[in-house]
């Protein structure tokens, strides 16, 4: 367009390409935590072929309650890692 010119280095795209300002999407777990949930569900065992339909809805229902158990787990221990921090964080004002 004539007329607008555009200044280098400035704005998100300027920091993040710097590594400035880029900000992460999740907080990190333990390592052993991200493991454990990635081992778990990508290698599953190959299929035999041989299976019936009963037996492979009863796989999805057992994978899919195991899922759930751990989501749940899992945000129960992400809740607590808050409640930490917001007890630490807490204490400095109310102490």
């Amino acid at each position: 367009m004539p007329g607008t010119q555009r200044r280098q280095g400035r704005g998100p795209a300027a920091r993040t390409a710097a590594g400035h300002g880029a900000r992460r999407r999740c907080p990190r777990l333990p390592m052993s935590a991200r493991e454990a949930a990635m081992n778990r569900f990508s290698n599953p065992a190959a299929p035999r072929g041989d299976e019936s339909v009963g037996e492979l809805v009863q796989q999805v229902s057992d994978r899919m309650t195991q899922l759930v158990r751990e989501e749940f787990a899992l945000a129960r221990a992400e809740m607590q890692e808050k409640g930490k921090r917001l007890g630490r964080g807490g204490g400095l004002f109310g102490g």
